[in-house]
């Protein structure tokens, strides 16, 4: 459902299932568009309006366009957010009829709005490492990986020997990190995989190699 795309009811797989199961159980097929609005489909089949809101939800919430939102500053309730759909010559109509009454919503941004983030990621593995990092083998071409300062004031370097120039050892202090280069190899190639990155990185933080 590419919501974020536009609203018009002219998509291609979407449209193109609805038509596949109009034929399938005898239903209709003129404008079988506003079966995604009520009507049949989602009488015999009421999750299909549960799983058509969730994803305008999921595109929704990722608007950059501040228009896009209720005012706020109120308080809401779970009433308000149920989303009442219609089909327009233009295509599909999204409104709430409480939050103020009528609200149209909608996924794309106005013309000159920029459609992007929302909200800025820290899951991205260049911002993390100064470095271009677009895959696991840019990773590994960097040299000093973050290993995330400790934050505590009193842990916040710590000694270590090193060779100077001429080969000789001497101590020095090294800022405490959490994270040693191995595990910040890993979790940084985790970055680089798109949405199985989250299972990966929760995977990291959750078992104590």
């Amino acid at each position: 459902m590419k919501w974020e795309d536009s609203h018009t009811n002219k998509w291609g797989n979407e449209l193109n299932w609805l038509a596949g199961l109009c034929k399938e159980w005898a239903f209709p097929e003129a404008g079988h568009p506003k079966y995604l609005c009520g009507g049949l489909i989602i009488k015999n089949w009421p999750e299909l309006a549960c799983y058509r809101d969730i994803a305008f939800y999921f595109k929704y919430f990722l608007n950059t366009d501040p228009v896009a939102f209720p005012p706020s500053g109120r308080n809401y309730v779970q009433a308000q957010a149920q989303l009442r759909w219609g089909l327009s010559p233009k295509g599909f109509v999204v409104i709430s009829t409480l939050i103020p009454p009528k609200f149209p919503m909608f996924c794309r941004p106005r013309p000159g709005i920029p459609f992007g983030h929302r909200f800025e990621t820290f899951a991205d593995p260049s911002k993390l490492t100064g470095h271009t990092v677009n895959t696991e083998d840019d990773v590994l071409h960097i040299k000093n990986l973050p290993g995330f300062p400790v934050t505590e004031t009193r842990k916040l370097c710590m000694s270590t020997q090193i060779k100077d120039e001429k080969g000789n050892w001497k101590e020095t202090k090294v800022p405490r990190v959490v994270i040693g280069q191995k595990d910040s190899e890993l979790l940084m190639s985790y970055l680089t995989v798109p949405y199985m990155r989250v299972p990966l990185v929760i995977s990291f933080f959750a078992t104590e190699d």
